[in-house]
């Protein structure tokens, strides 16, 4: 969280001094991210997800006229199967037929009443235990991310803050201490970290609180650092050489 505030702030600051930024980001900055460039790009995804990225075009109307919004589609992608899918599936055909009224409440109101048709909006049986106030079932059956996440604290993020707290006795560490923490951490999958805990990456300090002790890059985060270099992955296709992947 930290890092993540540290390059919006950056982001606002090139945007306030119109100064040039390009800001390549996940699906993180759709919702509860107030930013607004002139010109956004979106992955063809679910309809509701291409407006909410649409909203942060010209989104304070600085600009005399509109903004560009900008839907692209991957060669080769894929997409995770169930309603996300069948989501993309709908959203394309709006884009082919018509894709200057995409925010129109009549095409969104259609779009969403064909995914509620083409997917269970309760596989799981989730409603009958709700209306029966068994809480403790619902919460043992439903999970948005069905294995979870666990959240490690980064020692070696850029400055002392994490060894600082980390430093503090289990005795002295109260509901602040914990909000301050949590700015250091980042939640990775159960399996990873499990992964992590065999090789040593990540130990587990008294209080029960996990430790990522690898390296951590100011652009791309946490790694054991024998990543390949992104810059591998593009080819000069003015050259007969080509680089090794």
């Amino acid at each position: 969280p930290d890092h993540r505030k540290r390059v919006l702030d950056e982001v606002r600051k090139r945007l306030e001094e119109r100064r040039p930024v390009r800001l390549v980001a996940t699906q993180v900055v759709e919702a509860g991210v107030d930013l607004d460039f002139p010109f956004v790009m979106r992955a063809l995804g679910p309809l509701d997800r291409i407006v909410q990225a649409a909203g942060r075009c010209n989104r304070e109307g600085r600009m005399d006229g509109l903004g560009e919004c900008l839907i692209f589609e991957l060669e080769g992608s894929g997409s995770p199967r169930g309603w996300y899918r069948t989501g993309i599936g709908l959203a394309h055909t709006m884009v082919t037929e018509d894709v200057t009224t995409l925010d129109h409440p009549t095409r969104i109101g259609a779009y969403f009443r064909d995914l509620f048709t083409l997917t269970s909006t309760d596989a799981r049986a989730i409603q009958r235990y709700r209306d029966d106030l068994a809480f403790a079932s619902v919460a043992e059956k439903f999970r948005i991310i069905p294995d979870g996440s666990l959240d490690v604290i980064v020692r070696a993020y850029g400055h002392s803050g994490p060894s600082g707290l980390l430093a503090v006795p289990v005795e002295g560490r109260g509901v602040r201490w914990y909000r301050e923490i949590a700015r250091y951490s980042v939640g990775l999958p159960r399996y990873e970290v499990q992964r992590m805990e065999r090789e040593g990456t990540i130990t587990l300090e008294k209080g029960g609180v996990r430790v990522y002790e690898g390296v951590y890059d100011s652009l791309v985060g946490i790694g054991r650092g024998d990543e390949p270099d992104p810059a591998d992955l593009i080819a000069d296709t003015g050259s007969e050489e080509r680089r090794p992947l």
